[in-house]
């Protein structure tokens, strides 16, 4: 099993999390781009295995600026230290994130099992960079998860738990 651990009390846990799954996740869409240009070049007489290719093209380029967006966004957070920073309950912040991690779990045939979530529970940040983290750590271990054709959907667990003075968010899959 993979599991994940969002430590979200910890700023700097946080970006090195953050990085580090941004950095794996960047080799994917720029190896998909350059494999889907050199297809694309040898197919240029064909209209349809082209406009096929020029919308996976689009597809990957725009998976490629959602993921710079991303880092932007972590700079900037950076740059000002924590100012402007807001208290984020977490049961809003999985009620935000629930309906876009289900949405992409069904795309892979996977479950996602939320755990009770101690009531409030918050934390200091911004709300959308927050969000962007959990979503980045569901979306891997659903990406991630063994689907096995014709066997029950594998399981993804997002679980929340207050620990000494720290709110911790653990994403689990069966991958």
């Amino acid at each position: 099993t993979g599991r994940r651990l969002l430590q979200l009390a910890d700023g700097e846990a946080m970006r090195r999390d953050f990085i580090a799954n941004v950095s794996h996740e960047l080799k994917t869409p720029l190896g998909a781009l350059a494999v889907l240009a050199e297809t694309l070049a040898q197919h240029v007489d064909d209209p349809a295995v082209a406009g096929r290719l020029a919308g996976r093209l689009g597809g990957e380029a725009a998976r490629l600026s959602k993921l710079l967006e991303d880092i932007l966004d972590l700079s900037q957070a950076e740059a000002l230290g924590g100012a402007g920073f807001r208290p984020v309950t977490i049961e809003d912040l999985l009620d935000d994130v629930a309906p876009t991690a289900a949405e992409r779990a069904a795309e892979f045939g996977v479950e996602l099992v939320f755990g009770p979530t101690p009531e409030g529970l918050a934390v200091s940040g911004d709300r959308r960079q927050l969000r962007a983290m959990l979503l980045n750590l569901i979306d891997n271990a659903v990406k991630y998860s063994d689907t096995v054709e014709g066997g029950p959907a594998p399981n993804v667990w997002i679980r929340v738990r207050d620990q000494a003075e720290q709110v911790v968010v653990e994403v689990e899959d069966e991958g």
